[in-house]
């Protein structure tokens, strides 16, 4: 009790105190409460004062200081600014060539928002996928693709270029886009259209069909594929109707050779109602007897004595020869037999489909094939400009047509480079 009583009467004695100099400025005196006691430095204090006294002063001078670290900030190493590029060159300009995998590799992921602090912590898988899921392609790829390209078109803008690429991987809108690469709207939508179509240009030297040599008769794969478009409300009809989609679609066909990792021929757009078989012919059975032959149709540029493997799109209700089973499959043992194979193809004597009476072999390896050209389309749709419904052009079916046609002849040149890079599965 004795000890707890001390105590209460030291509180009381420093609470006494308070008012008679704790506080005061005349003795300076600052021990106050004892246990709570703060103490100022002299220096510290006056420091306080001073700045106490000159709040607006200092205001207005820090106002004029942040300006500045603003203005440097600004320009210092924001990726997408418009004054600046990933590698410090000339802005917004063709670097130097040849391109190299590490330089377009940290050129994407930086362009896409990401820093070289980030590039630097992550892994090169991860790096890698990261630029795939902005790029669609990897960094290999586009070393082959931006190099022919610029060669091409050397007037091209190297950061442009990337812009093209991520909108055809992503199709974000415009106003998306002005956020993410520091351009407006109005600069943003002529040069997408611009440089699409010369991506397109490139199908030229990469698609052709002159590459036929050997003797191998089945040297190619079709199928025809579908994609979605907004209604064409200025020319509304239901030859646009996509009965695998619900709705409007535009239908392209592809060939890729069997035997290389190369695409051989592209052909599009028509509407979705076409029939797989009309495309490939060129007319329908009542436009072929009325001789109205489209001659740009793959049929006609098949090289002579050359076949090839389609789906079930191509095929008709005809009578075939059965003919006994092999015991064994090799798909050039086949080549000099190849027309007595059972088939009801629309067109036996230069597509081959899956038909009764062929060997377990046979209908593997045709599966594999067509399995093949599947895989191809299914990387086509990775691209966002073609899996999703297309919005583009507005000022007509025939300005709808070509800009989907554009950004489909784009995305085939960008996978010709690729399947060069990582070729489909061997069949």
């Amino acid at each position: 009790m004795t000890f707890v009583s001390n105590i209460i009467t030291s509180l009381i004695n420093q609470l006494d105190n308070y008012d008679e100099g704790i506080r005061s400025e005349d003795e300076g005196d600052c021990d106050g409460f004892g246990f709570f006691e703060y103490h100022f430095e002299d220096d510290d204090e006056e420091d306080c004062l001073s700045s106490n006294s000159s709040h607006d002063d200092d205001d207005e001078q820090e106002g004029s200081d942040g300006e500045e670290d603003i203005s440097m900030a600004e320009g210092e190493a924001s990726p997408h600014a418009n004054n600046t590029n990933p590698s410090g060159e000339t802005p917004n300009t063709a670097p130097s060539m040849p391109f190299s995998v590490k330089k377009i590799l940290r050129d994407g992921l930086i362009y896409a928002g990401f820093t070289d602090e980030r590039i630097d912590r992550c892994g090169e898988k991860r790096n890698i996928d990261r630029f795939k899921a902005h790029n669609g392609v990897c960094p290999e790829t586009l070393v082959l693709f931006v190099g022919d390209l610029f060669k091409k078109h050397p007037s091209l803008k190297y950061k442009d270029v990337f812009m093209t690429i991520y909108w055809l991987k992503t199709y974000s809108i415009a106003h998306v886009m002005a956020a993410t690469w520091g351009r407006c709207e109005e600069y943003i939508n002529p040069v997408l259209e611009d440089y699409i179509a010369k991506f397109a240009s490139l199908k030229e030297g990469k698609i052709r069909m002159d590459r036929f040599e050997d003797e191998t008769i089945i040297v190619f794969s079709i199928d025809a594929c579908h994609f979605m478009v907004e209604e064409f409300a200025l020319s509304p009809s239901t030859r646009w109707y996509d009965f695998k989609k619900g709705g409007a679609g535009l239908k392209y066909e592809v060939a890729l050779s069997i035997h290389t990792n190369e695409i051989i021929w592209i052909r599009g757009p028509l509407s979705a109602s076409v029939h797989d078989i009309s495309m490939f012919r060129g007319c329908t059975t009542e436009q072929k007897k009325q001789k109205k032959i489209d001659k740009n149709a793959f049929i006609f540029h098949i090289p002579p004595g050359k076949k090839g493997v389609g789906d079930s799109g191509c095929k008709y209700e005809v009578s075939f020869i059965i003919v006994s089973s092999f015991t064994s499959f090799d798909c050039f043992s086949y080549l000099n037999v190849l027309p007595s194979l059972p088939t009801d193809s629309g067109e036996p004597g230069k597509i081959i489909t899956t038909s009764k009476g062929q060997s377990v072999e046979l209908k593997k390896w045709l599966g594999r094939v067509k399995s093949r050209q599947e895989t191809f389309f299914s990387r086509m749709k990775s691209f966002n400009v073609l899996k999703n419904r297309f919005r583009h052009g507005k000022r007509g079916t025939k300005d709808k047509m070509e800009r989907h046609k554009h950004c489909f002849e784009s995305v085939a040149v960008l996978l010709a480079y690729d399947i060069e890079v990582n070729p489909f599965f061997e069949v």
